[in-house]
């Protein structure tokens, strides 16, 4: 049959086996020992298994040992004999499952997931695989992203609402290391370091790995084992997508030289280093929340005169100990910073310390006001002229405290952004009025109460 589907594979180190179950396939896993199998897509089995309750659709997969995990297509009951996606070599004898759960990602085995696929001897998970965690999952060594990248990503994620721990104990071992161009999500999990005293990053790069997470955290809010940060580049390149997500209180730089990093609805808060130092990397961030960092919330070297790109949008960038944002490299050209709440930073707001001269758009911001303690303490601005679209206006947030964090802003900043409510849209030529506020966070206003006489026609 057509593998037109991709399977879930499920970890539960309390209840599952490492040497007795493939993951994915019926609840009660088929086990057994194979016979002498040379470079070939079919598989027989020794004694009578019962392969009745086994997916012929590509969402089963047969664990084989010392070999690895391939998608099943076909199974013929009779024959006790199945037919995979790639081709297997393994001798008489060898420990065979399909189905159940695997217990722990640290396994020897369980890592082949991780790995290249590199048929007939060993056979790891693809992009559009899935790996369900029912439980925390600790390792004892970094994970090796190595795993062949097919189409679409490979996702790791949590079976419900409570985010299931990743974590590693190795003195400064990274996590996870990405090191082939592939991709990997991460949803509703977090991530840890439980070194007693050399932690080390949930992620390094050495290649293109792509890295998403949703709904993930990178740290904890009391402090207790914190990785060095979310991301740190130590060769070649790599992207990092923050969906929701929170990397709070590591122990160094929240995001360290990646190649592209992308910000959404999520923060970097309460880092040992700067919030984000890019190297010559590329920077999106909307919506998120940089704040209470030990440095820059922002920093980057390699933006003048290139094509590498950074925006900045609809960001509150707070508290930090060093400049809003800082920009080193020489005639930056590639920035757009618009709509941000750039406050209470221990240097400047916003600070181009290369060479001039600059050219990029810096707009509807604000630096804060000395009245409600929100102005950055060395300035709103060094090495650019601010138009008069900036402000320097009280923030007026809720709490804006390093153990609350709630940035929602005072009238001030009320419908003071981009595009402007004082026209409509596109140089007017449209009927559209937008009503945009400074920051991260959008004010709630009250319904308008519906008059009593209104109720009654």
């Amino acid at each position: 049959m057509a593998l037109t589907s991709y399977p879930t594979l499920v970890f539960n180190s309390g209840t599952g086996s490492d040497s007795a179950a493939s993951g994915a396939g019926p609840a009660t896993a088929v086990t057994g020992t194979t016979n002498a199998v040379t470079n070939s897509t079919t598989v027989t089995f020794a004694g009578s298994p019962d392969l009745s309750g086994v997916a012929q659709d590509g969402t089963a997969v047969l664990w084989v040992s010392g070999v690895g995990f391939v998608r099943i297509s076909t199974v013929d009951n009779a024959a006790k004999s199945c037919v995979v996606e790639n081709a297997v070599t393994c001798s008489a004898g060898t420990s065979f499952a399909i189905g159940g759960k695997r217990a722990t990602f640290d396994e020897t085995e369980s890592r082949r997931l991780f790995g290249a696929t590199s048929a007939p001897t060993a056979l790891g998970a693809t992009g559009q695989w899935t790996l369900q965690l029912e439980d925390d999952q600790a390792t004892t060594s970094t994970i090796t992203l190595a795993f062949t990248a097919g189409t679409g990503y490979l996702t790791i994620q949590s079976d419900g609402s409570t985010r299931r721990v990743i974590s590693c104990n190795a003195s400064g071992a990274a996590i996870f290391t990405c090191n082939t161009a592939n991709r990997a999500r991460f949803k509703t999990c977090k991530f840890q370091h439980t070194h007693a005293t050399v932690k080390g990053y949930a992620f390094t790069h050495s290649s293109t790995t792509v890295i998403e997470c949703r709904d993930c955290i990178c740290g904890d809010s009391g402090g207790t084992n914190c990785p060095s940060g979310i991301s740190t580049r130590t060769g070649g390149g790599g992207t990092v997508i923050l969906w929701d997500t929170s990397v709070l209180r590591c122990g160094s730089i929240g995001i360290n030289g990646t190649t592209q990093v992308y910000l959404y609805g999520s923060e970097i808060s309460r880092c040992g280093g700067a919030g984000v130092s890019l190297g010559g990397g590329e920077l999106h961030a909307h919506d998120s929340i940089i704040s209470h960092n030990s440095g820059d919330g922002i920093n980057t070297s390699n933006l003048g005169g290139s094509n590498t790109f950074m925006e900045v949008k609809n960001c509150t960038i707070h508290g930090n100990s060093g400049d809003g944002i800082e920009l080193t490299g020489n005639n930056v050209v590639g920035v757009m910073i618009l709509n941000n709440s750039i406050t209470a930073n221990g240097a400047y707001g916003l600070k181009f310390s290369g060479t001039t001269p600059h050219f990029g758009i810096v707009e509807y911001n604000n630096f804060g006001n000395a009245s409600d303690s929100s102005n950055n303490t060395s300035g709103a601005a060094s090495g650019w002229t601010l138009s008069s679209t900036n402000l320097t206006a009280t923030a007026g947030y809720t709490d804006a405290t390093n153990s609350v964090r709630n940035f929602k802003p005072g009238t001030n900043m009320k419908a003071a952004g981009f595009p402007a409510s004082s026209a409509t849209m596109a140089a007017e030529q449209t009927g559209s009025t937008s009503y945009v506020d400074i920051g991260a966070v959008q004010r709630q206003e009250p319904a308008t109460a519906t008059p009593a006489w209104a109720m009654f026609g």
